[in-house]
């Protein structure tokens, strides 16, 4: 079980480091407050990943900095025995009443709270419909993302083939943004065997599966991102794709099939 060792907020984006136990870790100058402007991050031995999280924009997100200059609270005082709250989010209504972060913690009990040491099993279960796990994307990669908004990425070493044909692009410019969006009617990834391996789902044990078998049970996939571009698949229904296939071959390579193109899936071997 990973527990919540630490924490950085940017605007609506929380990052958490995950841990084994809260019992022990320290980093530099966490004993100085204000923790803002003083403590650095924990110390690396004492977090095995870090998973970076989005609230929606209406969602009010809080860290006890909040309201202050310089705050009253050290990073200690998020694992002392009266631990601070180190993430307080949902909505305020009327939220000039409250000067700081103290006031809201006394003022509006209702507001959903997060701690250092909290299991983050038991968060996904009971918050994580209200926020989505970012993909941690690079420039040289391969992952899959699906409708729940998981990531699933790979050693590139470990992908045979990856053929997205027919793709066209959408644009949209609306209130003074652009959105592209790449999508493409035919795809065909072959996974080679060795990159089926345990994958837990949001970092979450008792969801524990492996990578061939989570995509193989879900028809849920609605974008490759390759080397940190993203192509949308052909996607029908609301959760469920009837145009995704999925199946081993005799060298125990998973292909992934995505297309209503009968020629493709003929091609692929279907």
């Amino acid at each position: 079980m990973m527990k919540i060792v630490d924490f950085k907020k940017d605007g609506n984006t929380v990052r958490f480091y995950l841990g084994k136990t809260i019992n022990g870790i320290y980093g530099d100058d966490w004993d100085d407050t204000p923790y803002e402007h003083n403590a650095g991050e924990v110390y690396d031995q004492f977090y095995d990943r870090m998973i970076d999280i989005a609230f929606p924009l209406d969602t009010q997100v809080f860290e006890p900095c909040y309201g202050f200059m310089n705050s009253p609270y050290c990073k200690n005082s998020f694992v002392s025995e009266d631990k601070v709250p180190c993430i307080l989010f949902g909505e305020v209504e009327n939220l000039w009443q409250y000067e700081n972060y103290a006031e809201l913690l006394e003022n509006v009990p209702l507001l959903n709270k997060i701690y250092l040491g909290d299991e983050w099993e038991d968060v996904v279960a009971k918050y994580g419909d209200k926020f989505t796990v970012l993909p941690s994307k690079k420039s040289n990669q391969f992952g899959i993302l699906f409708e729940n908004c998981e990531y699933m990425n790979f050693n590139k070493e470990n992908v045979e083939l990856c053929e997205l044909n027919e793709i066209y692009t959408n644009v949209c410019y609306h209130k003074n943004e652009t959105q592209i969006m790449r999508v493409a009617n035919n795809v065909h990834i072959v996974l080679k065997q060795n990159a089926d391996v345990e994958y837990l789902p949001f970092l979450v044990e008792s969801l524990k599966t492996t990578t061939f078998k989570r995509i193989s049970d879900y028809s849920d996939i609605v974008s490759i991102d390759l080397n940190g571009e993203e192509y949308f698949v052909k996607f029908d229904d609301i959760v469920s794709n009837k145009y995704q296939h999925t199946f081993i071959d005799d060298s125990g390579r998973l292909h992934i099939v995505i297309s209503k193109d009968k020629e493709c899936l003929e091609n692929a071997g279907l």
